[in-house]
């Protein structure tokens, strides 16, 4: 399956969540070197911190700095190990082709700038599939003509 993991499968898959199971499982299927966007690394380490934020401000929020950080490891772990390969950004080339897609997109659908540039990343490296928990991304990844074999909230 060449895939596009992006920031929800990453959190369901190192942060116990809904998804947890189904995330595992997936990863199960795939081939170690899985190409992993530098924004969606970003994301998911802010992510981390700011859901340990949250939960230091409020505990029934958020998840504890102690799961942020064994996310972190684990995470750290499989990328050191190749499980994760990083892959250039081509932000020119990915900018214009989230442009389109906004254009196409955003006015009806509400899209969120970050999944509209995974998205973009996802079919520039020519993925045939999404890896997202995201409703709305995964509407719009299928209308973009992607497939999205993960249940969605």
């Amino acid at each position: 399956m060449e895939a596009f993991a992006e920031t929800s499968f990453l959190f369901s898959l190192y942060c116990e969540q809904e998804h947890s199971a189904e995330a595992v499982d997936c990863a199960k299927s795939l081939t170690p070197g899985v190409s992993l966007s530098p924004l969606v690394r970003f994301e998911f380490e802010n992510g981390l911190r700011f859901q340990a934020g949250r939960f230091r401000r409020d505990r029934s929020q958020g998840i504890a700095s102690k799961q942020a950080t064994e996310a972190r490891l684990a995470f750290n772990d499989d990328f050191t190990a190749g499980f994760w390969r990083p892959r250039e950004f081509e932000f020119p080339e990915i900018l214009r082709r989230a442009e389109a897609l906004s254009t196409r997109f955003t006015g009806d659908n509400l899209m969120r700038a970050m999944d509209i540039l995974h998205v973009a990343t996802a079919i520039h490296w020519g993925a045939r599939t999404i890896l997202t928990f995201d409703a709305r991304q995964a509407k719009l990844a299928k209308a973009a003509g992607l497939k999205c074999p993960l249940k969605v909230r």
